[in-house]
């Protein structure tokens, strides 16, 4: 399946976007809370299913696993606030992408670019030691969203030349986001799907 026939899966849900206009310096009552899950839309902690898709090297999505595939989620990010990873400081700057569900890596990764043009904040910068070499990279805060209930996520990612690279997603994210997780990719009984349970 093309890409653009999933958009209704990657549109900015409106929900999403009223969760990340009242993220913005707001002071929650009953939807904060600390670590990784920053809010809810129903004000509390309940588990959710997020189905898996897969990407072809020439971006097409697929519902199910087709040959070179490899499996993605859409995700809607925006830039954290630097003083206070928790806020975003401009909802209304928000892109989406789909994210490569990396179990063979342990950090989280977005495309230098894509955090630039979003205004993501620099936390540090670090050196990203790959297979076969090293490089320069920085520290980005961002907050997320990819739940149809409006959840926001902050995650901190290490930035990476990934559309340069010829790559069509523009994060991959490895153990330290799956950690929150259970991942099925159950080929026999056609189940792909992340299950969060906070």
């Amino acid at each position: 399946m093309p890409f653009a026939q999933c958009n209704h899966w990657i549109q900015p849900n409106p929900r999403v976007m009223l969760e990340l206009q009242r993220a913005r310096g707001s002071t929650r009552t009953n939807s904060t809370y600390e670590g990784w899950l920053i809010t809810s839309v129903q004000g509390k902690i309940m588990a959710i299913n997020i189905p898996v898709y897969f990407m072809t090297d020439d971006g097409e999505i697929s519902l199910t696993p087709v040959h070179k595939a490899v499996p993605v989620i859409p995700i809607t990010f925006t830039a954290a606030d630097k003083d206070n990873l928790n806020t975003a400081p401009n909802p209304e700057k928000h892109k989406y992408t789909m994210v490569l569900l990396d179990t063979g890596a342990t950090g989280c990764f977005i495309d230098e670019s894509f955090a630039d043009d979003l205004d993501m904040p620099v936390i540090k910068e670090i050196n990203v030691l790959g297979a076969t070499s090293t490089i320069k990279s920085t520290v980005r805060a961002t907050v997320m969203c990819f739940t149809d209930d409006g959840r926001l996520f902050r995650q901190e990612v290490s930035t990476a030349p990934l559309s340069a690279n010829g790559r069509k997603f523009l994060a991959a994210f490895g153990m330290e986001f799956l950690e929150h997780c259970s991942l099925t990719l159950d080929f026999e009984n056609n189940k792909f799907e992340l299950l969060f349970n906070s």
